[in-house]
């Protein structure tokens, strides 16, 4: 019989202006891969760099990402973009 797999809990957040990987991903309902990938490519939202190996986020940058992306139909391509 196969086992299933759990999903990762969540780490809790905790009262701090810094917010790791898995917290933002978790604030902004996306998985950390993705949020990793829209990182690597410089089209997520803007991440501070602790030290060479940490990234953290700063839940205010998430939500002014978050809105940024704010669209009025699926052909809308946002603010500055042109077909």
């Amino acid at each position: 019989m196969a086992k299933e797999r759990l999903p990762k809990p969540t780490p809790p957040v905790v009262n701090t202006p810094y917010l790791s990987p898995a917290q933002a991903a978790a604030f902004l309902n996306i998985s950390p891969e993705t949020l990793q990938r829209s990182r690597t490519r410089g089209d997520g939202p803007p991440f501070l760099r602790i030290s060479p190996r940490r990234v953290a986020y700063l839940q205010k940058d998430l939500e002014a990402w978050a809105e940024s992306m704010r669209r009025t139909s699926t052909v809308d391509p946002g603010p500055g973009n042109r077909r």
